[in-house]
């Protein structure tokens, strides 16, 4: 996996900085010279599960990398570029945070589990505590990418026809239904004047109150989503197929760009657009980026094809397919690639864990392969829970991955 992605980023002039999807690194990109350098491995917190952070949200001097599966929030100081670890209180450890907002100097960090719970972190203190809250009418799961409006945070119900709204000043939930998307909602963005959510059967339209404006079926020509077998074999399959798991949808990240609507793929072969004039569908894909059987099969961390967040008036976009880096903006498109910094080796090495379908090994002079196998037999957490015919299995794995 030479080429990185990524779906916590943040700017910071024309910087981005982002925490690695498949490896506990942070990276930036320059977005004036295209140079992708290493910079750090993020401290105290292994993360068994490679999505290490969901979101970063920057605050004056510090961008704050909230973590997905991890428990601890790493905080980058961008003037010393020292990286701090702060504790979640009570965080329970097999939490899994799906996306943050920041409102007022504190951050508030969505998860789902038997029930939605509701983190708060406060930037200046850096104390990190779960809110206690009840909300009969909540339901089911929600998605990543909920949409910020003033105090209010809008978050799409994935498994009821519902969408779950968080009153950031008065610390309340309610829910508003939306009757029509009866198989749930895959995202929500705001136009202006209304949102736009899509669902597993097209696009709709609504307003605060719950009335559906508009609603469009169907998806352009050529629409295809993954379909994966029990044997682990990929096709696309023409329209969607969400193999009847609730909470799979063909789009999340969602955007509002130069009058256009734009849904971002993350189970498909191409990205749609909706003219918000005419209503007009339409594919957006990249060039070299439409997903097929052969680019699913690559090694990646992910099944998801983008992540992207708009900061202003622009949208950044990575992609897992390509490692390529989108900026897209009324001005128009930059793209970059997001290549491995060959300085990352020695701190890749350093990373512990189990899968190493997910760690790189490097055969050079500083880590050669009797080094690397003895490194796997002393790693505590496989003594723990991998018998030795396991651990044969992982050094059987490293020898014809360096062999390839």
């Amino acid at each position: 996996m030479d080429n990185l992605y990524t779906e916590a980023f943040a700017l910071d002039g024309q910087k981005v900085w982002y925490s690695v999807m498949p490896y506990n690194m942070l990276y930036c990109l320059d977005l004036e010279t295209s140079e992708n350098r290493f910079v750090d491995v993020f401290p105290e917190n292994y993360c068994g599960h490679v999505r290490l952070h969901c979101r970063a949200i920057k605050k004056k001097n510090k961008i704050y990398f909230i973590p997905d599966s991890g428990g601890y929030i790493h905080v980058l100081y961008l003037h010393t570029g020292t990286i701090k670890a702060i504790e979640i209180e009570a965080a329970e450890s097999d939490i899994r945070f799906l996306d943050a907002v920041e409102h007022d100097g504190k951050i508030f960090m969505f998860c789902n589990g038997d029930k939605l719970r509701i983190y708060c972190f406060d930037t200046e203190e850096e104390i990190c505590k779960p809110l206690e809250m009840v909300c009969d009418g909540i339901a089911g799961r929600v998605m990543k990418y909920p949409e910020k409006i003033g105090q209010k945070v809008y978050l799409a119900g994935s498994e009821y026809p519902q969408i779950v709204i968080f009153d950031c000043e008065e610390n309340r939930l309610e829910t508003l239904a939306l009757n029509e998307c009866r198989e749930g909602i895959g995202t929500i963005v705001y136009d202006g004047n209304a949102f736009w959510s899509s669902t597993k059967t097209g696009f709709v339209q609504w307003n605060k109150d719950g009335q559906v404006l508009c609603r469009i079926d169907g998806f352009p020509d050529e629409f295809k989503t993954w379909k994966f077998s029990e044997a682990g074999s990929v096709e696309m399959a023409d329209g969607f197929y969400d193999g009847g798991k609730k909470n799979e949808f063909p789009f999340w990240a969602s955007a509002v760009i130069d009058d256009k609507v734009y849904f971002l793929s993350r189970m498909t072969n191409m990205n749609v657009a909706i003219d918000l004039h005419t209503q007009e569908v339409s594919k957006a894909s990249f060039p070299d980026e439409e997903e097929t059987e052969e680019t699913l099969l690559r090694e990646r961390v992910t099944c998801n094809h983008y992540f992207g967040e708009k900061i202003g008036e622009t949208l950044y976009i990575s992609s897992s397919c390509s490692g390529k880096f989108y900026i897209i903006s009324p001005k128009g498109k930059k793209e970059y690639t997001l290549a491995r910094d060959r300085k990352d080796e020695t701190a890749c090495f350093r990373q512990r864990g189990t899968n190493f379908k997910y760690r790189i090994f490097h055969e050079n002079d500083e880590v050669t392969l009797p080094k690397y196998i003895s490194y796997l037999c002393e790693d505590d957490s496989i003594s723990r829970h991998a018998s030795m015919e396991n651990k044969g299995n992982i050094i059987y794995q490293t020898i014809k991955e360096v062999g390839r």
